[in-house]
């Protein structure tokens, strides 16, 4: 499963806004159903929705993949904001895992969610180096 939304329209936008602002007041959003019923949204999938319409009021571009997707080396690149190239020497490296369709090399979105988390971690946390030894030699206000 796939789906790529890209808001274009500052009705949408707004409309978007609005949703946000009204659910983001509520710790249980909750869904009526066709049948009339209103049914709470899962955590995970409320902390989704939000994530979504976030991204639509900005007026970003929303993928929606199944964890378990795999990803054309491309596609993967696009998803971590690398080129293609540089993503092949990692898979090179062995630090992302992938496997091969034919001559393709194809790479598991969980894995790849996995690298980035772990990249992002360690950005994180030389960051926060990098401003304790500033804030130790009295260059950090």
């Amino acid at each position: 499963m796939a789906r790529v939304t890209q808001p274009s329209d500052d009705t949408v936008r707004a409309e978007a806004s609005r949703l946000l602002k009204a659910l983001g007041r509520s710790r249980h959003p909750k869904v009526s159903l066709p049948s009339g019923e209103n049914a709470e949204l899962p955590r995970a999938a409320a902390d989704a929705l939000l994530d979504a319409l976030q991204a639509v009021a900005d007026g970003k571009q929303i993928v929606v993949l199944g964890a378990d997707r795999d990803l054309t080396t491309s596609q993967a690149a696009d998803l971590l904001g690398v080129s293609r190239q540089y993503l092949v020497r990692l898979l090179d490296e062995e630090a992302i895992a992938s496997y091969l369709v034919g001559s393709h090399r194809r790479v598991r979105l969980d894995d790849l969610v996995a690298f980035k988390a772990q990249r992002d971690e360690k950005r994180r946390s030389q960051l926060d180096e990098m401003v304790r030894v500033a804030e130790d030699a009295g260059l950090y206000d």
